[in-house]
C-alpha cells in the first residue's frame, strides 16, 4: 500500500523521481538538484527567494540545537500515538525493514520508486530522511505497530517550497499490513498534527490510478480529487487530491472519535 512521492512536484521539497507520494526515501535516478520535470510542467527551482524566509524559519524550528545529544534529538522529534500505532523518528534499526519494503516490486511500482540494489542503500534513505528534517523540508515517521518488532512502514509530510501553509502526504506500508486500516489510522494522526500543530491550511496527495486501496483511504479521509496526470518517470496514470484544513476540522468536529479502523 503506497501513495506516490510528491504531489505538485515542482512546489514541494522532494528527492528523486517526480510524481506519486509514497516516499520510501531512496531513489537511484534523480533530476537536477532543486528541480523536477513532470508532463505539462516547466522545470523550476524548488526554493525561491520569495519563500526563503519561511523555509529557513521551518528549518530552525525542526532542527535540533547544535551539540544536542541523541536522546534530546529523540525527545524533540514529534512522536505521534494512535490506538494501534507509534509514529517515531527513523533510525538505523529500521534499515532492514525498509529494504524489505523497498524491494517489494509491486509496492515500489505503485509508489513510483526504483528498487534498490542492496541493503547499503538504506543508509542513503536514512541520511536523506534526517537531512530533510534538519533542512525543514519534511518530517518522516517510522510506523511501529504494537506486538511487531520491526517498523511496518513510513509516513511523511513534505512541506511546500512556496507556501508555508501547504504540505504533501505520503506513506508506504509493508505488504503484511495491508487491508487492516493501518494506513488510514497513521494518515489521520499525521493530518491532525499538520492541521492542529503546524497550522497547515491544505495537504495534497497523489496515488497511481490503479491503487484502489490508497484511493479509498484518501476519499475516506476527506481528500477531494483535483486532477489526473501521467508520471513521466514511469508512464503511470495518477490522480491528485487535496484536503483543506477547514473541511478537515468540520469532519473532525462532526466525528470527534475519528474514523474507525474498519472504515479505512
Amino acid at each position: 500500500m503506497a501513495l506516490r512521492a510528491s504531489p505538485q512536484p515542482l512546489r514541494y521539497h522532494t528527492l528523486g523521481l517526480c510524481g506519486r507520494i509514497a516516499w520510501t526515501g531512496y531513489h537511484q535516478k534523480e533530476t537536477a538538484p532543486g528541480s523536477r520535470q513532470c508532463k505539462g510542467s516547466a522545470t523550476q527551482s524548488l526554493v525561491t527567494v520569495g519563500n526563503r524566509k519561511n523555509h529557513i524559519a521551518r528549518a530552525i524550528a525542526l532542527a535540533p540545537p547544535e551539540g544536542e545529544n541523541a536522546v534530546m534529538k529523540e525527545v524533540r522529534f514529534p512522536k505521534l500515538v494512535t490506538p494501534r500505532l507509534l509514529l517515531r523518528a527513523p533510525s538505523e534499526r529500521d534499515i532492514p525493514a525498509w529494504f524489505a519494503r523497498a524491494t517489494d516490486v509491486e509496492s515500489a511500482s505503485l509508489a513510483g520508486d526504483p528498487v534498490p540494489d542492496d541493503i547499503s542503500s538504506g543508509k542513503q534513505w536514512l541520511a536523506r530522511s534526517r537531512q530533510r528534517l534538519a533542512d525543514g523540508q519534511a518530517i518522516q515517521w517510522s510506523i511501529d505497530r504494537a506486538g511487531i518488532s520491526d517498523a511496518i512502514g513510513t509516513i511523511t509530510l513534505s512541506f511546500s517550497a512556496t507556501d508555508a501553509k501547504a504540505a504533501a502526504l505520503g506513506f508506504v506500508l509493508a505488504r503484511a499490513h495491508w487491508g487492516l486500516g493501518l494506513g488510514g489510522e497513521a494518515a489521520r494522526e499525521v493530518l491532525r498534527y499538520g492541521f492542529e500543530t503546524l497550522a497547515l491550511e491544505q495537504v495534497e496527495a497523489e496515488a497511481a490510478a490503479r491503487n484502489s486501496a490508497s484511493l479509498r483511504i484518501l476519499a475516506k479521509l476527506g481528500f477531494k480529487h483535483i486532477g489526473s496526470f501521467i508520471d513521466e518517470s514511469d508512464g503511470e496514470p495518477c490522480e491528485r487530491f487535496v484536503l483543506v484544513g477547514g473541511n478537515w476540522r468540520k469532519d473532525r468536529d462532526s466525528n470527534p472519535d475519528g474514523l474507525s479502523a474498519s472504515a479505512l
